[in-house]
């Protein structure tokens, strides 16, 4: 405890004897006139003007240092919340596509059935969309191939997610499946 003491009192004599040096050069560059200016005055109005122009001196180092520091630590903290916000919405965005659709990237059809059908062992037989172009609102038929029933289940249920499918004919001594498709509103907007 006593070297508690001591230390503290030691380091509060070094800022004392820092101060008064600083303020013993400062009294050596004023003019003269100034200096018997400041031995004329009282004690009391010499004690009250060093403790104003040290309150003067923390409020400019307030205002120039401390100030403009904590206001770039909040447009920090700011814009590191509106990242996460947007992360956190294009995150949100992405597994409600997955829900939706099966997958997070939405593919225009055309693309998706390219990328699909040899994943799922089939081959395209044909494919009209209708309307303007593979994206479109419209209804398009489709008749694939395939070689592995399952797969053929697997990708039927895939395209489901995101149209819906109607007149479906299955062949399977040629195994062949033909059916229409109407893309779902949303995904059209979304691959649009």
């Amino acid at each position: 405890m006593a070297f508690n003491r001591d230390f503290s009192a030691n380091i509060g004599r070094k800022f004392s004897q820092g101060i008064s040096g600083f303020l013993s050069a400062v009294a050596a560059r004023l003019p003269d006139g100034l200096k018997s200016g400041w031995n004329n005055l009282p004690v009391r109005d010499r004690n009250a003007l060093k403790l104003l122009s040290g309150v003067l001196f923390l409020v400019l180092l307030y205002l120039t240092i401390w100030q403009p520091v904590m206001q770039r630590v909040e447009e920090r903290r700011n814009w590191q919340t509106k990242q996460s916000e947007r992360l956190e919405r294009a995150q949100l965005a992405a597994y409600n596509r997955l829900n939706q659709f099966g997958m997070i990237d939405l593919l225009p059809m055309d693309l998706w059935l390219k990328q699909e059908l040899p994943a799922h062992r089939l081959s395209l037989i044909q494919h009209k969309a209708t309307g303007s172009g593979a994206q479109s609102k419209q209804t398009g038929q489709l008749q694939i191939r395939y070689s592995d029933s399952r797969k053929a289940h697997e990708f039927m249920l895939a395209m489901s997610r995101f149209a819906k499918l109607s007149q479906i004919d299955v062949d399977q001594s040629r195994r062949t499946i033909s059916f229409s498709y109407l893309p779902e509103p949303d995904y059209v907007d979304l691959t649009q």
